[in-house]
């Protein structure tokens, strides 16, 4: 009798432990993305990724805490602090926060706690981070499983990599200095900058890289079967080409300097420069229909968003963080966000 008893322990203690094994296992396995999932738009990693929607939140770089990582409300109100690193390029996808880090000298604790440069990956729901590549990078955009990113060394300088999401694989593509910023259905698309600014696309099934259509493309960004580009060879137009046809209409009469094409909402806002005395932030539609004018003088880093659209001026060592609806009636209002003391 008593060793049926001790058998029955063995086997009810042998039960917890799998059952506990098996938890952590679910708990900690990782959950990999589907193939052509994209972290963020191509309009807001034109302009260094510091906006990012991911549900009902806004992931942002905090201007008035260095650029640390922070969440707040689509209303821009509930701010909470994420993590300390300067933060760019951020895309989020399954709850994995992905983004570019690069902390200076401005903090001592970063100098000496940290690597202060690299890829970064971070758990949305327990904080966890880890590094899925250590070194300098100079712009990344997240498609399916792995992170494509322009890394940057004193001597070969740019080069084009990509390393996957669970920092298993970190490997060259290109030598050659290719921007993989735009993507769409799987693909990357690029120009040629080095040689002839061609509009080039990488598959990222198996990462060939081929030539699509020959021009003078700048910032190409592919939505809803148009292809959106600055033209080079028409005083910076803003021009879009229909990816079958290959028709193109040009949506501008101004300069266009920079852009970020918020397809989803329908428009498109651009910093014109026509001339010294003409500058001025820009908001059309996609068709190039709706001409406002937001705000004259000279801005940057536009991050679109759902309820409203963020941008910077340059004034000195300063840079002040506006915003105005992305839709409907303008109304620019500098924006403060709050600042968390960790």
């Amino acid at each position: 009798m008593k060793n049926v008893k001790a058998i029955i322990i063995l086997i009810i203690i042998a039960a917890v432990i799998t059952g506990i094994v098996i938890f952590f296992n679910i708990r900690n396995k990782f959950e990999y993305n589907e193939d052509g999932v994209m972290g963020n738009t191509t309009g807001n990693l034109y302009n260094e990724g510091l906006f990012c929607e991911y549900g009902e939140d806004v992931y942002f770089a905090n201007p008035k805490d260095n650029g640390a990582l922070y969440k707040m409300n689509k209303e821009g109100t509930e701010f909470e602090k994420l993590y300390d690193d300067n933060t760019s390029y951020i895309c989020i996808y399954n709850d994995q926060i992905y983004y570019k880090k690069f902390n200076s000298g401005q903090n001592k604790d970063k100098l000496f706690s940290r690597v202060l440069y690299g890829m970064q990956r971070l758990n949305c729901g327990n904080g966890n981070a880890s590094m899925l590549h250590n070194g300098k990078l100079d712009c990344m955009v997240l498609c399916g499983n792995y992170v494509y990113y322009r890394y940057y060394d004193d001597e070969t300088l740019f080069s084009l990599r990509k390393v996957k999401i669970d920092g298993k694989e970190d490997v060259l593509i290109s030598d050659e200095d290719y921007q993989p910023v735009a993507a769409d259905n799987g693909k990357l698309y690029f120009t040629d900058v080095t040689n002839t600014h061609n509009l080039m696309v990488l598959d990222t099934s198996d990462d060939s890289i081929r030539t699509i259509v020959e021009g003078n493309f700048y910032m190409p960004d592919v939505y809803n079967g148009y292809v959106y580009y600055i033209d080079l060879d028409n005083n910076r137009k803003l021009t879009r080409m229909s990816m079958t046809t290959r028709e193109t209409q040009v949506l501008t009469d101004d300069s266009v300097i920079n852009y970020n094409l918020g397809g989803k909402y329908g428009v498109i806002y651009y910093q014109a420069e026509n001339g010294s005395d003409d500058h001025k932030l820009v908001r059309i539609a996609t068709n190039g229909m709706g001409y406002n004018t937001i705000a004259k003088g000279d801005y940057c880093n536009i991050g679109i968003t759902e309820k409203y659209t963020y941008f910077y001026q340059v004034v000195g060592d300063e840079k002040i963080l506006y915003r105005t609806p992305t839709t409907g009636v303008v109304d620019v209002t500098e924006f403060n966000p709050h600042v968390i003391e960790d």
